[in-house]
């Protein structure tokens, strides 16, 4: 019988040397282990620095695990791990990876416990599910003692969390305190004040990459450098001023500290003054939605034009490459294109393929024929408590006022500037939706007064029909199509590589308005290029 390892930790230990992190140490004991039963060990799979709450299909290690468990022929008859909360903290989590092991005719043995998982009868699962209840109790229970012991850092001021670009981490007394740290001092105060000038964010960024200024550490899949987005996260912080804020839920968690202040209060105030005109334009020009330029007078030629963005937050453009006779289009990020950019994406899209995966993935959800069904039942089925005409009417003009006094309220807590931003543009946005909502309603009581009665199941063929062929028509009228997305997508959809699925593979994620059959998107595809002479790019889902 061949066997494998399976060996994992939450924390990557990343100062540690090699033989000294507990991955290391589970592979050693679980060669041990093998070596007693007479077993080769053929492989080892490692998640260093993984929840165990996070599923196996998740995890790098256990989703190649779990393929080579259900291969055919499977390498190994054997899996070796320390113990159950090696495998999940999650006790359903736990019983499906158990579950497949099972299906699979593979053993699963723990050397801590010097024992073996046994699965062929009632007992033996019941024992496994109560272990794994007590794992993930246990979890709990260590979440619930470390967010009290964050909190009370929180309080006193301490840090908390991560290092914070403008300050250096420093122990103190058995705590972490911050310390201004004076190169990146003077560069956000140069970012405030440009922006404060009229200058823009990416202008800003360009700035700051140009002289080669320091900058935050990147996040995890992002561009080294300033961008944009990091420049935006930068002016909203308020431990600029000396204020540590933190948010706990519903809890939120306020200290003065002077001596970490950074941004003099009217700088502070300049700035903030200059976001919220900015959000007010975009505001009043997009329906509540912040998520794009106030709108052109010309509409744009390609679907996903000003509705796609990169990771590093920039738009896609449209740009053209020639082959012989022919020429092709794709979408490219607008900051890649440009000198002196952070961003190192050169991803090309095919614009035709790429408008057409967009378009068959709304078509499969939206015009899945048991959606379409539904909807027509809906339609055609009347109400069984209907509401009197009047009363409705009186109904939504007692709601459509107060959602009114309640925008009313927070135009004016934002020309205050005392509640924080962000929470109240959120709450003006469901305000927003909820007031267009509202005169939809009172707007079709006043048609359904002065049109003549409907005989919707008559009409069902004709929806049937029209519906079945909206993908032509999405793709022959761009425009309609482009008006059809602005009302199906919350926000922008991101195209973004995914290395860990494979060479090549881009992802495009976004939000959908009409949860829950179009809620949050996330689609893979795999765009291959053929070589410029024979080009023929083509999506394989």
């Amino acid at each position: 019988m061949n066997a494998c390892i399976y060996a994992r930790k939450s924390t990557a230990q990343e100062t540690k040397h090699v033989e000294e992190k507990s991955v290391t140490r589970q592979g050693e004991e679980s060669r041990v282990y093998a070596e007693t039963h007479g077993w080769p060990v053929v492989d080892v799979y490692v998640d260093d620095g993984v929840s165990g709450a996070v599923p196996m299909e998740q995890r790098p290690g256990g989703r190649a695990l779990l393929a080579a468990v259900e291969s055919t022929p499977r390498p190994f008859d054997v899996v070796i791990m320390a113990a159950d909360d090696r495998l999940a903290r999650d006790q359903w989590e736990a019983a499906a990876t158990l579950s497949r092991f099972y299906r699979a005719g593979v053993a699963l043995h723990y050397y801590q416990e010097r024992r073996a998982v046994d699965l062929g009868h009632a007992t033996g699962r019941f024992m496994e599910s109560a272990r794994g209840f007590g794992s993930e109790l246990y979890r709990e229970a260590l979440t619930r003692h470390m967010v009290d012991a964050l909190k009370r850092k929180a309080r006193q001021g301490h840090v908390h969390g991560g290092a914070v670009f403008g300050y250096t981490n420093v122990r103190v007394d058995g705590h972490v305190e911050r310390v201004i740290n004076a190169d990146e001092a003077a560069v956000l105060r140069r970012i405030f004040t440009r922006y404060a000038e009229g200058k823009g964010l990416r202008g800003i960024a360009k700035e700051l990459n140009a002289e080669r200024l320091p900058a935050p550490r990147p996040s995890k899949g992002g561009p080294a450098g300033w961008s944009s987005l990091t420049v935006r996260d930068m002016i909203k912080r308020p431990l600029y001023t000396g204020r540590v804020v933190s948010r706990w839920g519903a809890e939120t968690i306020q200290v003065e500290r002077p001596a970490l202040r950074i941004i003099d209060a009217a700088l502070w105030q300049a700035v903030q003054q200059r976001r919220q005109q900015t959000a007010a334009i975009y505001l009043r020009s997009t329906g509540g939605r912040l998520w794009g330029k106030p709108a052109s007078t010309v509409e744009a030629k390609y679907l996903l034009s000003g509705m796609a963005l990169c990771p590093c937050g920039s738009g896609l453009t449209v740009r053209s490459r020639s082959h012989g006779r022919r020429r092709a289009f794709f979408y490219q990020c607008r900051a890649a294109l440009e000198k002196g950019t952070v961003c190192d994406n050169r991803m090309a899209l095919p614009l035709t393929l790429t408008d057409g995966v967009v378009l068959n993935y709304l078509e499969g959800v939206l015009l899945h024929p048991d959606v379409v069904s539904e909807a027509v039942r809906r339609l055609v089925q009347p109400d069984p408590t209907p509401e009197a005409p009047e009363q409705r009417r009186a109904r939504l003009h007692r709601e459509l006022a107060q959602v009114e006094k309640e925008l009313a309220n927070y135009s004016e807590a934002i020309a205050a500037g005392g509640a924080p931003l962000d929470t109240v543009v959120s709450a003006m946005k469901l305000r927003e939706r909820r007031r267009a909502e509202l005169q939809d309603g009172l707007a079709r009581l006043d048609r359904e007064v002065t049109a003549p009665p409907l005989d919707l199941a008559a009409l069902r063929p004709t929806i049937t029909a029209l519906l079945a062929d909206w993908r032509g028509l999405a793709a022959k009228h761009v425009q309609a199509s482009r008006q059809l997305l602005r009302k199906l997508l919350a926000t922008r959809l991101t195209f973004s590589p995914d290395p860990e699925a494979g060479p090549g593979v881009i992802r495009f994620r976004g939000e959908g308005t009409l949860a829950p059959i179009l809620g949050m998107l996330e689609i893979q595809c795999l765009p291959t290029l053929v070589a410029p002479t024979g080009f023929e790019p083509v999506f394989q889902p």
